[in-house]
């Protein structure tokens, strides 16, 4: 049994059916009991702050893969950790980011890093994904983009190898299902990198629309961010995290995805191309 924290999320809602599809019997846990999966995985109610609720979503599992978001995240790591060890899981892979690799400061980075450290000590296997910036976080600007053909968004001037979440889920997939990614960390990254400005030339041409980018200061992201009901102090960590574009090392591009899954990145044309009736659905 294969048990998937942040079912619901960008990339545990792409692995599930990729586990699914080659026949593993797949266990999602999430705090809403009513959302539902394809049929066949089992659903669990629980919360990672909550370690009490974790005892029957660890049960009869023998890897998890891990994935905590919000400023307690690296409390939730340490429940999700416990739980299993506790029960006798064999394996972990945690869902980090790239800055972990460059021990960047910004708090996002540092919550990953102390989750990191727990399963690192935890003496369970383990397998640290550290991803770029997702491809999809595009469809935040879907609203601004249906309704101003503009996207507003700070640090312009930086490049990140952004990657397709799908292509995570693929490597995600690999790890939990065979044998040798233990103690690996994969960074992972799209095929090139990219400014926000590149990225907007791009979704326009594969929108068939003229779309304007605009630059507006870090504190006037984080405000918008809030006005989308993100807390300010998670809001202020999130632009922290995005001020990392301006990191040359967050414009190297990584050949994990291809030497895991065998298959290229895909790039980001290729994401916009397939995620036009994204940005109409989340206009």
């Amino acid at each position: 049994m294969i048990l998937i924290t942040g079912a619901t999320g960008t990339v545990g809602s792409l692995l599930i059916p990729k586990l699914t599809a080659k026949g593993h019997n797949v266990r999602a846990l999430t705090r809403n009991a009513n959302v539902k999966f394809e049929t066949g995985v089992q659903k669990v109610i629980g919360d990672l702050t909550d370690p009490k609720s974790l005892a029957l979503a660890v049960k009869d599992v023998s890897q998890v893969f891990m994935v905590s978001d919000g400023t307690d995240l690296a409390l939730k790591d340490r429940n999700i950790i416990s739980a299993a060890k506790a029960v006798g899981v064999q394996h972990i892979v945690k869902l980090s980011v790239l800055s972990a690799s460059h021990m960047a400061k910004d708090p996002i980075t540092q919550w990953h890093m102390a989750g990191e450290d727990a399963l690192r000590s935890s003496g369970v296997n383990w397998t640290m994904l550290r991803p770029n910036g997702f491809m999809s976080n595009a469809l935040n600007w879907s609203h601004t983009i249906a309704a101003q053909s503009k996207v507003y968004a700070p640090f312009g001037e930086g490049c990140t190898s952004i990657v397709d979440p799908s292509d995570i889920a693929g490597v995600a997939l690999a790890c939990l299902t065979q044998a040798g990614h233990e103690s690996k960390i994969y960074e992972l990254t799209g095929p090139e990198a990219l400014s926000v400005p590149e990225q907007v030339t791009i979704l326009a041409k594969e929108l068939g629309k003229s779309i304007e980018y605009v630059s507006i200061t870090p504190e006037a992201s984080a405000k918008t961010l809030t006005t989308y009901g993100m807390k300010p102090d998670l809001a202020e960590a999130v632009i922290a995290m995005f001020a990392s574009a301006l990191d040359p090392r967050n414009g190297e591009v990584s050949n994990a995805i291809n030497k895991v899954t065998a298959q290229s990145p895909k790039s980001f044309r290729e994401w916009a191309k397939y995620s036009r009736r994204a940005f109409e659905l989340y206009a």
